[in-house]
């Protein structure tokens, strides 16, 4: 038992410090710290705490129709979130392109994995699905004017 919680938490530390470096080296990260990311930048709450928050959401979904979660998916949530907080609050951004390539590259080696035709297919995709999907969910922004017109005629 203990040499298995030894490999989880190292395994988690470890996921938790590629998944800083990939946002340390501002070049893209996965699709849940895009989210997670984008909940720091507009509540100023750091992006492993809405890690945490947004991994406690999902288990309070996921408890009416599965078993409650084990000590290792706990532990998933609050460490790996911690862990990012800690990396980025101690570790400076790199600021040149050839050292943030690495530096993303190196996170995502770190994070592992089987890559594979997937992986390949994923990474080609993203990106021009993303082009034709994000702005057919998007909401448009009010127009200053109509909205300072609406305003005043109240």
């Amino acid at each position: 038992m203990p040499r298995r919680l030894i490999q989880l938490f190292t395994g988690l530390v470890l996921y938790g410090i590629s998944d800083s470096m990939l946002l340390l080296a501002g070049l893209g990260v996965d699709p849940w710290d895009v989210l997670h990311q984008g909940l720091a930048r507009r509540t100023g709450v750091p992006v492993g705490t809405w890690s945490i928050i947004v991994g406690a959401v999902v288990l309070l979904l996921w408890i009416p129709p599965r078993p409650r979660p084990g000590l290792g998916t706990l532990c998933n949530v609050a460490v790996v979130g911690a862990v990012i907080d800690l990396t980025l609050a101690v570790v400076s951004p790199p600021h040149s392109l050839p050292v943030q390539a690495a530096v993303m590259v190196s996170g995502v080696v770190l994070n592992g994995g089987t890559v594979g035709v997937g992986t390949v297919v994923y990474a080609v995709c993203i990106g021009p699905l993303a082009h034709i999907f994000v702005p057919l969910f998007s909401r448009p922004k009010p127009d200053k004017a109509a909205q300072t017109a609406t305003s005043t005629s109240s």
